[in-house]
């Protein structure tokens, strides 16, 4: 199967689906990569307090451009020193 690169969007309450890479792109959403059509709908929920909002139960997620990859695959691999 073919990779795919999806970007989401988290709502309050959501944690970053199983997957997720943990890299904000500039456009925003966080980069999930995984096999094609096995990204996990159902959001995963954070500890909910009394008095919190019920969060949504599924992810705002879409796929990613060309563009938004090659962000993805480009990126710095850590903070770059000032030259001296």
């Amino acid at each position: 199967m073919a990779q795919e690169y999806r970007l989401v969007f988290l709502t309050p309450g959501q944690q970053p689906p199983i997957g997720s890479t943990g890299t904000t792109l500039s456009g925003g959403g966080i980069m999930w990569v995984g096999e094609e059509n096995t990204f996990p709908n159902t959001a995963t929920i954070g500890e909910l307090l009394p008095g919190d909002l019920q969060p949504s139960t599924t992810y705002d997620s879409r796929l990613a451009t060309e563009d938004e990859i090659d962000e993805y695959t480009n990126k710095p691999s850590g903070p770059t020193m000032p030259p001296q």
